[in-house]
């Protein structure tokens, strides 16, 4: 099925599906997996981690700061903090996804005819 123009082919429609999908899924995966690996887990600051190390180092923890939103996004698993982002994620990599594919679609039906002539002479 394609909707008049040509350009909205399946194809591009799963394509732009898939890759904003992907981002969003992908973005709170990496997130949170990047959040645990630093020692922001689900029970807590892991001791003799990187994270550890920080807060040993600033001493108390400031409601509202960047380490304390780390430790909230670590202690909630990760996703209930970036659900958001990979909502966002998600419309942009649709969209990023999808214009790719539509501008690949567009650039196909644009390729240049190319006519030879051929002038014989006159003997």
């Amino acid at each position: 099925m394609t909707i008049p123009g040509g350009i909205f082919t399946p194809g591009a429609v799963i394509f732009g599906a898939l890759g904003g999908v992907a981002i969003g899924v992908g973005l709170p995966l990496a997130g949170t997996a990047a959040l645990t690996a630093v020692g922001f887990t689900g029970t807590g600051i892991a001791a003799g981690s990187i994270a550890a190390g920080i807060q040993a180092g600033i001493g108390n923890v400031v409601a509202g700061s960047l380490f304390a939103g780390a430790q909230s996004a670590g202690a909630l698993g990760g996703f209930a903090i970036l659900g958001p982002v990979g909502l966002i994620g998600a419309a942009v990599g649709t969209s990023v996804f999808g214009g790719i594919a539509l501008w690949r679609n567009i650039r196909r039906r644009q390729q240049p005819i190319i006519r030879i002539h051929v002038i014989y002479p006159h003997v």
